[in-house]
């Protein structure tokens, strides 16, 4: 029995998801746990340092930086832009071929990664100064030990993301998506334990086990499919040099997004202790939202949409992507307008320890709001930027970046130098840019995917204008609620009054907003609908949960 349990327990980390509602499912599930012990980490995180180390948490969060821009330089412009595609193109022809691209790949980016690694480790006081030059010197300095600890995690995430290429290639998502959730756990673990030992080099020691813990619980299942990893630095390989190329102006699209991220620490450096750690805490509290849908998707789709540009079949490319976008668009959107309604409730709940203190909630709150837009803005650019990935264009994305770069740079210096906005200038920049990026990948991708039997309006521009109103709508719905439940029903400075006030509101706010996209006959809401009725057990397992509509 025992054998039993633990054979089908290994099937259900091993099967293959076959269509992109399935993968993306299962992806927004356990991201969403992910993401719930995130905030559970931010929490502990907070209230154990925010109102004693409000500087040292300063110097914590700043020093995530150099660290990140190794790691998405490396790493994430290989694997989103070139890795997966042309992992997936090979692996239908030659597994063997594929798994050698894979260990030559991981090779020659591991050598680079030691050597930039060599110099952050010399060079992380100076560099700390640079980036974050309104910090205190104690804080650099802190700064600075916390970046040469944190560099060592970037290691185990450059091998485990590779695995998690492989495996998603492979149409394996459970077990990639569940790797941060124990990512998660090995910093918590860090916080509750380790921080009582040594302060806030606990945290960042979990971030080193957590990473570790990313890595190891995907290996297992990379090698029972059959990878074998082989010691070869080739660069003769087709496969190593398409990836190569196509990551190039993938890097230097991040590298701009590495820059913006890095004006924004720079200025928030010059703000009053604690600006720059409830900035973070907002923007994560808003991407939670963002990546649940956009990321999702755009993972569970970027596979089979490489298929279908390597096999040339144009059709079937253009109608995954735009059912994809709309899909992913259509639960972006209530999310959104939910999220900006009830933005102090949800910082609270959040992030309202005794320890978390009213005015920073206040400031947390107000920021969340003018990050509300992005729940959109980043789900749609995720989608289309992995349109250009599949049809191996990293260029546009990079020209778009760019320009989204300049936007953001001028906005931020205006809002922060000349109006003295804070926080809230930082964000708006953010928001301003993102919406000029989207807006400019949306125009060019249409472009290229345009024929005359396509109609724009009917497929996409019709539904997402009908979306938008009834999201309006129910926004408006839950913001009366917020305010009568608040005023005359629920004592909301007790916790069992937040939640209620919260469930009650976003719920029926989200239950208008499915009756009346049903009412309207878009089959994005039917599809959720019929997500919930197999939940319920009214529909058959084997029902598809979405029809696909003909392009043309």
């Amino acid at each position: 029995m025992i054998r039993a349990i633990l054979k089908n327990g290994s099937r259900i980390f091993s099967q293959r998801q076959s269509n992109i509602f399935s993968a993306a499912a299962i992806l927004a599930a356990t991201f969403s746990l992910s993401a719930l012990l995130g905030i559970l980490r931010d929490r502990l995180l907070y209230a154990r340092f925010y109102a004693c180390c409000a500087s040292a948490l300063d110097a914590y969060n700043a020093a995530f930086r150099i660290p990140d821009i190794i790691f998405r330089l490396l790493v994430i412009g290989a694997l989103s832009a070139a890795f997966i595609p042309i992992f997936s193109q090979q692996f239908v022809r030659s597994k063997a071929e594929a798994y050698r691209t894979a260990s030559a790949v991981i090779n020659i980016l591991s050598l680079v990664f030691l050597f930039f690694t060599f110099w952050v480790m010399i060079l992380a006081r100076p560099l700390s100064g640079l980036i974050a030059s309104g910090f205190s010197l104690d804080q650099i300095l802190l700064m600075s030990r916390l970046t040469r600890l944190m560099v060592l995690a970037q290691w185990f995430f450059l091998l485990s993301n590779f695995l998690t290429g492989v495996l998603q290639s492979c149409q394996r998502f459970l077990l990639p998506a569940l790797a941060p959730i124990v990512y998660n756990l090995g910093i918590i673990f860090g916080i509750q334990v380790l921080a009582q030992y040594w302060g806030i080099f606990g945290p960042a020691l979990g971030v080193v086990i957590g990473a570790a813990l990313h890595f190891l619980i995907q290996l297992p299942l990379v090698i029972n499919l059959g990878f074998r990893y082989s010691p070869i630095f080739s660069l003769r390989l087709v496969g190593v040099r398409k990836i190569l190329k196509l990551m190039g102006p993938r890097t230097l699209s991040l590298g701009l997004s590495e820059i913006e991220a890095t004006v924004a620490l720079f200025l928030a450096s010059t703000l009053p202790t604690g600006s720059l750690s409830l900035f973070y805490l907002a923007q994560r509290l808003t991407q939670f939202f963002a990546r649940l849908f956009g990321t999702t998707i755009g993972q569970a789709s970027l596979p089979i949409l490489s298929r279908e540009a390597d096999q040339r079949h144009l059709e079937s490319f253009r109608r995954t992507l735009i059912t994809s976008l709309l899909q992913a668009v259509y639960l972006a959107l209530p999310t959104g307008i939910i999220l900006l309604v009830l933005r102090v409730p949800l910082v609270r709940l959040a992030y309202g320890a005794q320890e978390f203190p009213w005015r920073a909630t206040i400031t947390t709150g107000r920021v969340v709001a003018f990050f509300a837009p992005l729940v959109v803005i980043n789900t749609l650019s995720d989608i289309l930027i992995r349109g250009f990935y599949a049809l191996q264009d990293t260029r546009t994305p990079l020209l778009a970046s760019m320009f989204s770069l300049g936007v953001n740079i001028v906005i931020a210096l205006w809002t922060i130098l000349g109006l003295r906005l804070g926080v809230v200038g930082l964000a708006l920049a953010i928001v301003v840019s993102a919406l000029a990026q989207a807006a400019l990948l949306l125009f060019l991708l249409l472009k290229r995917l345009s024929s005359r039997s396509v109609d724009w309006y009917q497929q996409l521009w019709q539904p997402l204008t009908q979306m938008g109103l009834v999201a309006l709508l129910s926004g408006w719905v839950a913001w009366l609620l917020l305010r009568g439940l608040d005023y005359y029903v629920f004592d909301t400075s007790r916790i069992v009054g937040l939640v209620a006030l919260t469930l009650i509101s976003s719920s029926v706010a989200l239950t208008i907003y499915l009756a009346l996209t049903l009412g309207l006959g878009l089959i994005q809401a039917q599809a959720i609908f019929n997500l919930i009725r197999r939940g319920l057990g009214w529909l058959k397992p084997k029902t598809p949960l979405l029809e696909l509509p003909p392009m043309d």
